[in-house]
């Protein structure tokens, strides 16, 4: 039993106007335990109650009345196809020639996250298309798909969050106002209508969030999952961001950064401190990888033969090999935060050599 299960029972109840966020009513309606791929039994893979905001919900309602299997073909659909759509705009908007484009779909194609996405039935395929849409808009065209796609991002927030300061503070200061307008329209559409369905839910998704999800996080691939796993304390977390940010910040620094970069930042950016996610969800630093090995593919030097040496680390070996390790050794994947910390390293590494190629 995939993800997917979790997000069509809420669509579902949502749908007949019934709390999600109700642990008893949400336990009667996800069933389980199910049986898994080895033969055995498994318990459903949302315990508590519903994790993600009701909006999330009321966006899947179309397939809220679709028979499960239906609805989860469709789903999956959505998914590869998005990932695909998203591998060419990310692709794209690095400014990777065109002939390199399949190395590029290769390399996400075979990556784990990819597939661990897939067999989750997770939005990573459908938020990377997403990403892809806003990093082709950087360049100041297609307001309305970027409002579409900005707002579209809400149904995972978490994964996303600094996309949307930097998205909105960018076209704000570009006066850009239909895109923002397209975007606010549509996310206060998906509010009133959660409202109307489900009255008060934003307390008790925030109650959720204080008591089930909480005691995930050890669990999860986050930062906070690494320092509590590796140190007793989440908040030693902090310092682990700091050791990004900081010679992040330091190797960008006087680089002026152009606005599908920003995108790619900001989606990395937001693996680094989310304070819940899995490794599926490192799909989305497919966006630093395209400006990665568009930046390693313009140079012949040591410095691109780096940047492709970092490339295949972050979207290959280091990914498969925490999975093979989290899988054999321990109960969690909280190791998989090193994957999105070593892509932004290498991804403001990238941004600087090509800023200081321009320069030349």
């Amino acid at each position: 039993m995939t993800d997917f299960h979790c997000f069509w029972t809420a669509a579902r109840l949502a749908l007949n106007g019934t709390d999600p966020y109700d642990p008893a009513r949400w336990r009667a309606e996800i069933g389980g335990p199910f049986p898994d791929g080895s033969g055995g039994v498994r318990p459903a893979p949302c315990p508590g109650a519903f994790g993600y905001p009701l909006t999330t919900a009321v966006a899947l309602l179309p397939l809220a009345p679709l028979p499960e299997a239906i609805a989860a073909a469709i789903w999956e659909s959505l998914l590869v196809v998005g990932a695909a759509f998203g591998v060419f705009f990310v692709w794209s908007a690095a400014g990777g020639r065109g002939s390199a484009l399949p190395l590029f779909a290769i390399l996400v194609g075979c990556s784990q996250p990819l597939w661990l996405t897939i067999i989750n039935a997770q939005f990573g395929g459908l938020l990377l298309g997403l990403v892809g849409v806003l990093a082709l808009a950087s360049g100041g065209a297609h307001d309305l798909l970027a409002g579409v796609a900005l707002a579209a991002l809400t149904l995972k927030p978490h994964v996303v969050g600094l996309v949307f300061p930097e998205v909105i503070v960018r076209h704000a200061r570009s006066r850009r106002f239909r895109s923002l307008a397209v975007f606010a329209t549509i996310t206060a559409a998906l509010l009133v209508v959660s409202l109307v369905l489900v009255r008060g839910w934003p307390e008790a998704w925030v109650r959720e969030l204080f008591t089930t999800r909480r005691e995930m996080l050890p669990s999860s691939g986050t930062v906070w999952g690494l320092a509590t796993d590796a140190f007793g304390d989440g908040r030693i977390g902090v310092l682990l961001i700091l050791a990004v940010v900081v010679p992040a910040a330091w190797t960008l620094r006087r680089v002026r950064i152009s606005g599908s970069d920003r995108v790619a930042l900001a989606v990395t950016g937001s693996l680094v401190v989310s304070p819940y996610a899995g490794s599926h969800d490192d799909l989305l630093l497919a966006a630093a990888w395209a400006v990665i090995l568009a930046v390693a593919m313009e140079r012949s030097d040591l410095v691109g033969r780096l940047l492709l040496a970092g490339l295949v680390l972050c979207a290959s070996l280091l990914p498969w090999a925490l999975y093979g390790y989290a899988l054999r050794s321990r109960p969690d994947e909280a190791t998989a935060w090193l994957v999105t910390a070593a892509t932004a390293l290498v991804l403001a590494a990238a941004i600087r050599a090509r800023a200081r190629a321009d320069t030349r």
